[in-house]
């Protein structure tokens, strides 16, 4: 039960700090890929959803940011944020 919630919760961390990460947020992608992949390794989480969940944080996160660049266009540059 405690493994089973631990991995749920896993996974949404993992998938939330990739997206704030592609965001912008100040901290490495890769650093979260990397760790997702030694929590896979331990049997923390399993490999196929670890990876999945990696894979689709990075994609939204990126795709995020470049909708937003798409929508502001030259106004990115002088919006107050």
């Amino acid at each position: 039960m405690v493994l089973s919630l631990l991995q749920r919760f896993t996974y949404l961390g993992m998938f939330s700090l990739l997206i704030a990460a592609g965001l912008g947020l100040p901290f490495p992608e890769d650093l979260t890929l990397t760790t997702g992949g030694s929590l896979a390794r331990q049997q923390v989480t399993s490999l196929l959803p670890t990876l999945l969940v990696g894979y689709a944080g990075v994609l939204v996160g990126d795709l995020l940011i470049f909708r937003l660049g798409r929508r502001l266009k030259e106004g990115v540059y002088t919006h107050p944020r």
